[in-house]
C-alpha cells in the first residue's frame, strides 16, 4: 500500500526542476498501536525517519524505479533508518563516528547479513569504501551532519569523485523553502539548504532534479532528495 500510493504521487508530479512530496497532503496509514512488540515496529519501519513510517514507501518506490541495489547512510545513530534500508536495499553501508552508538546498533541489529557497519569520519570513510563499490547503483543518505562535525560538502565531492551522474543523494533535516513551519539543522554558520551545498552540486551532477520530501509531521522534518535529469522519465 505505502508503494502503491507513493508512486501514483510521484507520477503525478509537474517535470519541473523542483517538486515537493508532502505527506502531509496525501492519505497515509493510521497511526500505529506502540505497544507492539519492538521488532514488529522496526520491521515495519515506524521507528525509522524520525518517526516517519510513511518514507520507507518513497524509498522503495525509488529502489525500484531507478534499480537502486546499495543504499549508503551516515550518521547511524541507533539504526532506526539503517532497519528499514535492509528491509528495501540488497545491501546497505552504514557509517557512524560515534563507537557507542555503533556497538549498540550492532547489538540490535547486527544478525542482519546485508547491513556493513563502518566506525569513523564519513569522509575518512568515503576515501576508501566507494572506490571499491563501482559495480553498484546507489543512493546516499546522508545524516552526519551533527553539532561542529559537518561533513556535508566533502561528502558531496568524494560522492561526485566516485559515482557522477549515477547516484541518487537524499539529505536529511533540510530546509524547504516557504516553509517556516518545518525545522531544518542549523549549527552555528552550516545549514543543512541548497544555499549551503549549491557550489557542490555541479561536481555529483551534470544536471538534477530537486525534491522536497515532507513528512505527515513537520516535526520529523524534511529531505532533499536529488536525482541526476538523466534517469527521469
Amino acid at each position: 500500500m505505502f508503494y502503491l500510493l507513493s508512486s501514483i504521487f510521484f507520477a503525478a508530479l509537474p517535470l519541473n526542476s523542483v517538486k515537493y512530496v508532502d505527506y502531509g497532503s496525501f492519505p497515509t496509514l493510521e497511526n500505529v498501536r506502540y505497544g507492539t512488540q519492538i521488532d514488529e515496529l522496526y520491521d515495519l519501519g515506524y521507528c525509522g525517519f524520525k518517526w516517519a513510517p510513511e518514507l520507507s514507501s518513497f524509498f522503495l518506490m525509488l529502489k525500484d524505479k531507478y534499480e537502486l541495489n546499495l543504499c549508503i547512510e551516515t550518521g547511524t545513530f541507533k539504526g532506526d533508518s539503517t532497519i528499514v534500508f535492509s528491509r528495501i536495499f540488497d545491501r546497505v553501508d552504514t557509517i557512524e563516528i560515534n563507537p557507542s552508538f555503533l556497538d549498540f546498533t550492532k547489538s540490535k541489529i547486527g544478525n542482519r547479513k546485508n547491513i556493513n557497519f563502518h566506525l569513523g569520519n564519513s569522509v575518512e570513510v568515503f576515501k576508501t569504501l566507494l572506490p571499491t563499490l563501482n559495480k553498484f547503483r546507489p543512493i546516499f543518505y546522508l545524516d552526519a551532519h551533527w553539532n561542529d562535525f559537518w561533513p556535508l560538502r566533502d561528502e558531496l565531492t568524494l560522492i561526485g569523485q566516485n559515482f557522477k551522474d549515477n547516484c541518487i543523494i537524499v539529505i536529511d533535516d533540510f530546509k524547504v523553502p516557504n516553509r517556516p513551519d518545518i525545522t531544518f539543522d542549523q549549527y552555528g554558520k552550516n545549514e543543512c539548504s541548497m544555499e549551503y551545498i549549491k557550489d557542490n552540486l555541479p561536481e555529483v551532477y551534470s544536471s538534477y532534479e530537486l525534491i522536497f520530501l515532507i513528512p505527515k509531521s513537520t516535526s520529523s522534518k524534511a529531505k532533499a532528495v536529488l536525482i541526476p535529469t538523466a534517469w527521469v522519465k
